[in-house]
């Protein structure tokens, strides 16, 4: 009989015992989960030093705004930030956009009263996890507090890439992915002065993307890549579609950046050629007619990203010259200036001992200045602001 109540205690026991092991387990799981630590982008022993530049404008008296993104964070992601600089090139003020995780800015403007930057951000640990970002744009005032901000996502991607001033507000222009409906492909936004949407126009397929946007005699000038096909797309003042242009055989960006003198539209982007990339400039009239072009041969895999005219109708074109090299990429800076024609009157190569990448060019203090990148390790980049003269000479950083 004893033999018998010890072997049902036993079983007693052994229930008994499951149970709160199996209770303790579900705690711990949960409390975990309730507490998953932040996302890091970078996790490694030695410090990384990451500070990238991708666009810049020209403030008054030859100050000037960057915008880019760096890691200069407790939390060591990669945050969004904007920066000035007075004329002798001292960092003035500095904001980091700090809501959800990993951000960047891709472009500003000065608009006379404040900055404005756009780009993208993961806003939750879901989008880290997945790799969705969220377009963006944000509005400072001189002093670096932040007037207006809003986001934007449609399903998955989605990404701003450039912003232009208007009479009445903003145009941005980058890509919406949304893989469910129509409302995806490279996208452009009109938004009020006070930040709030106007309307919205998309164009192409789901992963079409406008690089770059202008607003040029009351007429708006979108310019990218659909389905490997670089396109310009013009709108009237309302996002009425005016008019689409194709070109054949581009990179897989399509066209990159715009700009104007009098009545000619040039753009820029990398051409196909014999399983090379050539630097491209396309001339067309302001209704999309086009003109001529050239295509910059002397050294393999240069694209065009970023164009300007100076004050004498010159066409000042940047762009970066990539060599493999024990199969790691290294890139060289290129400068190249035609006249209003596309006649070639110099072009060089930034050649150092450095990886250099060029972002973003401008007309500064009767010189030209450009944006780059610097990678001063295998791991850490640096950003830098480059000087050339009018005649492309280098004039240090």
């Amino acid at each position: 009989m004893v033999y018998i109540v010890e072997k049902k205690n036993q079983k007693i026991l052994r229930f008994i015992f499951i149970n709160v092991v199996a209770l303790i387990v579900i705690s711990f799981s949960i409390y975990f989960f309730n507490n998953e630590p932040e996302p890091k982008v970078l996790e490694r022993k030695d410090p990384v030093y990451l500070d990238f530049s991708n666009s810049f404008d020209i403030l008054n008296d030859n100050y000037y705004v960057v915008v880019g993104s760096n890691n200069h964070n407790n939390s060591d992601l990669e945050k969004a930030r904007i920066s000035v600089y007075d004329s002798s090139r001292t960092k003035i003020l500095e904001k980091v956009y700090n809501k959800g995780y990993s951000s960047v800015y891709n472009d500003v403007l000065f608009d006379g009263n404040g900055y404005v930057a756009v780009g993208n951000y993961e806003a939750t640990k879901s989008d880290v996890k997945n790799g969705t970002r969220t377009a963006l744009i944000v509005k400072y005032d001189l002093s670096g507090n932040v007037i207006f901000e809003t986001d934007f996502q449609v399903n998955s991607n989605s990404n701003y890439k450039a912003v232009a001033k208007v009479n009445d507000g903003y145009i941005v222009c980058g890509k919406a992915v949304n893989l469910n409906t129509d409302e995806s492909g490279a996208v452009l936004i009109k938004y009020a002065a006070d930040g709030n949407e106007v309307w919205r126009r998309y164009s192409g397929n789901t992963y079409a993307v406008y690089n770059d946007v202008a607003f040029y005699n009351n007429y708006i000038y979108a310019v990218g890549v659909d389905n490997g096909i670089g396109i310009l797309s013009i709108f009237d003042t309302d996002g009425q579609l005016i008019n689409n242009v194709y070109y054949n055989n581009m990179d897989e960006n399509g066209f990159m950046s715009l700009s104007f003198y009098n009545n000619y539209l040039y753009l820029c982007g990398g051409k196909i050629n014999n399983n090379n990339i050539n630097g491209l400039v396309v001339r067309y009239n302001l209704d999309g007619t086009y003109l001529n072009e050239i295509n910059y041969q002397k050294y393999n895999n240069v694209s065009f990203d970023k164009i300007i005219n100076d004050s004498l109708g010159n066409v000042i074109v940047i762009g970066n010259s990539f060599t493999n090299v024990n199969d790691e990429l290294y890139s060289e800076g290129v400068i190249g200036k035609y006249n209003f024609e596309l006649r070639e009157l110099n072009i060089v190569k930034y050649s150092t001992d450095r990886n250099f990448s060029f972002k973003d060019v401008k007309v500064y203090d009767n010189k030209y200045a450009i944006i780059g990148n610097s990678k001063i390790s295998s791991e850490n980049v640096s950003s830098k602001l480059f000087l050339f003269s009018t005649s492309l000479k280098s004039m240090g950083v």
